[in-house]
């Protein structure tokens, strides 16, 4: 998955943790433990998903209130 451009999303300014899902696993891509930030260009992935899982990228907000998901698409066979 990459950031393709526009704001750069820094973790504790409403953005909470931003997150990969699908299958068995679900991995931070910004939060508290791990990169504090995501820029245009960034990349974030695993070897986690086989073909068919959907993968979705969830947002968290930072009181663990809400959450949405921002995209998702099935891993490719």
């Amino acid at each position: 998955m990459t950031h393709n451009g526009g704001d750069t999303l820094e973790e504790g300014e409403n953005t909470g943790a931003v997150q990969m899902s699908g299958g068995d696993a679900t991995e931070d891509w910004v939060s508290p433990a791990n990169k504090s930030s995501i820029s245009a260009g960034d990349t974030f992935g695993n070897d986690n998903y086989t073909a068919g899982d959907t993968v979705r990228v969830i947002w968290q907000d930072t009181n663990n209130e809400s959450s949405a998901t921002l995209g998702q698409q099935d891993a490719p066979s």
